[in-house]
């Protein structure tokens, strides 16, 4: 399999977009994340989807979920239709809603211990999602009148209460492939995480784990569709995003997670944000 070996951010330039899609030709979607959430009703059986370090089998009727900090990718065979439901949204497309209940966000952000990103759905709750998801696009592309933004954001919640009640039946969860070529991922990438401030290197981390480098890029590519290297970046940059809304300095940001001097650092995130980590700040800053 070919993977793309670049992680790219998907805007969300209005807030919050929402369609049914059927996609014909060979459907790879390069590793990427959002400045926002994703939701993901999948109707395409044999489907594989990749979370940063966990993998995926799913079939149709599946919904999955996605927060501006994971990194995802879905793959489906060659020759065959994929078809689903997908919605794109900012958490401040729903702020008003958000300061009495929190909670609406629970499956992105206030994530019980040892969440799972992919849930499958029960027929009956198939028809229900599919006639929510309807519903609103019927409202969200027909904006007749000057109460189409609340009607949009009302159909909406009520479609975040459902996918939240549906979360918490933890007996639907669809489990993550486990492999030992996942374990060894799961376990690299949580020493990346841990060490991002320290001069990480292929050669490092395959000795630390008493593996090859060809090992290790072979794992990346294969689960991930990236490799080491770039994995390392993505995980300095995502971290970054956080500290940088903390108001610190650029420099001391860049010490933090890993960059001996401030150029390189905003080079990089300016390459995977979109913007400087000035500009970041302006733009997100509360």
């Amino acid at each position: 399999m070919d993977y793309a070996s670049e992680v790219h951010q998907v805007l969300i330039p209005n807030g919050f977009e929402v369609e049914h899609k059927i996609t014909t030709t060979h459907y790879q979607r390069r590793p990427h994340y959002h400045d926002g959430c994703e939701i993901n009703f999948c109707l395409h059986d044999n489907t594989d989807v990749y979370v940063d370090d966990k993998h995926y089998h799913v079939n149709s009727g599946t919904v999955m979920v996605f927060n501006s900090q994971e990194m995802h990718r879905v793959f489906v065979e060659r020759g065959v239709s994929y078809e689903r439901y997908y919605l794109l949204f900012k958490p401040e497309f729903i702020e008003l809603a958000l300061s009495e209940y929190p909670d609406l966000l629970m499956i992105f952000y206030r994530r019980p211990r040892h969440f799972v990103n992919v849930l499958s759905l029960r027929l009956v709750d198939q028809s229900r999602l599919s006639k929510l998801f309807d519903e609103l696009i019927e409202i969200y592309s027909e904006p007749d009148s000057s109460l189409h933004g609340i009607k949009v954001r009302q159909k909406f919640i009520e479609l975040l209460v459902f996918l939240n009640e549906q979360f918490s039946d933890r007996d639907s969860v669809t489990p993550y492939q486990k492999s030992p070529q996942n374990e060894l991922l799961t376990n690299v990438t949580k020493y990346i995480k841990q060490n991002l401030g320290e001069d990480l290197t292929l050669d490092g981390v395959a000795e630390h784990f008493f593996t090859s480098k060809s090992t290790l890029i072979r794992t990346f590519k294969r689960h991930m569709g990236l490799t080491p290297y770039k994995f390392i970046t993505y995980a300095r940059i995502m971290e970054s995003r956080a500290l940088v809304l903390q108001g610190l300095p650029v420099h001391e940001v860049a010490f933090r997670v890993g960059y001996k001097d401030d150029s390189s650092f905003i080079k990089k995130f300016k390459a995977l944000q979109g913007v400087s980590p000035k500009r970041y700040l302006a733009t997100n800053r509360k």
